[in-house]
């Protein structure tokens, strides 16, 4: 390589540059990767080889079927550890249920992210891209395939912090884990307001009873 110095194309994603929810893994690995092509584009300067990144989005690719990706929520929501299970289950409610919703929740988040992917047929931008890094008069040093593409990413560059997490907090699943909705009823319980007889659900009957067996 060095004494035929030939261009290094580094293949990436936009998850390079911004972390989204639910591939926060994904990203973390695609950031670094980042890192290291910056770090080599300039290392390899004086030996005269050039670093190109390539950052495409998602396209309909092994990558993004659905199924195996569900496979994998299922696989690891029964590995996980009984602390892990009790935060978001039925040990603080005794709501089963809630558990089932918050996965399924997150698998159709998860589901609509990939259901955005583009048309297999579309990967020809990524293509050409690295056709012109390799063998382009005057290639750039960073790609991002497809207008729309490099349009989305100069806007959510442009966004500040705040308003940027905001866009992506609104992808969420919207089903709380069962000891958030534990502790806002445990917070409820300890109110002076509600802490009145008759003001918690089941009270009024707990007194009849009282009542009754006094009585």
């Amino acid at each position: 390589m060095y004494g035929n110095p030939h261009p290094l194309i580094v293949s990436l994603s936009a998850s390079g540059r911004y972390t989204f929810p639910g591939f926060t893994a994904y990203s973390m690995s695609k950031h670094a990767t980042v890192s290291f092509a910056d770090g080599l584009r300039l290392e390899m300067q004086k030996w005269g080889i050039t670093v190109h990144t390539v950052e495409p989005t998602l396209y309909r690719t092994p990558i993004s079927q659905v199924a195996p990706m569900h496979n994998a929520l299922d696989r690891f929501w029964r590995e996980c550890s009984d602390d892990v299970r009790e935060c978001y289950g039925d040990a603080y409610i005794q709501l089963p249920y809630v558990v089932i919703l918050l996965l399924q929740d997150f698998k159709s988040t998860i589901s609509k992210h990939l259901d955005r992917a583009k048309p297999t047929e579309k990967v020809k931008e990524v293509v050409d891209d690295m056709v012109d890094a390799v063998a382009g008069d005057n290639p750039k040093t960073r790609y991002v395939p497809s207008v729309v593409t490099q349009i989305r990413a100069k806007l959510l560059s442009s966004l500040p912090d705040a308003m940027r997490d905001q866009l992506f907090l609104s992808s969420l699943p919207q089903t709380p884990p069962a000891l958030v909705t534990a502790n806002k009823k445990k917070r409820a319980l300890m109110d002076p307001e509600n802490a009145r007889p008759g003001s918690t659900p089941g009270s009024q009957v707990n007194e009849g009873v009282l009542h009754a067996e006094l009585g």
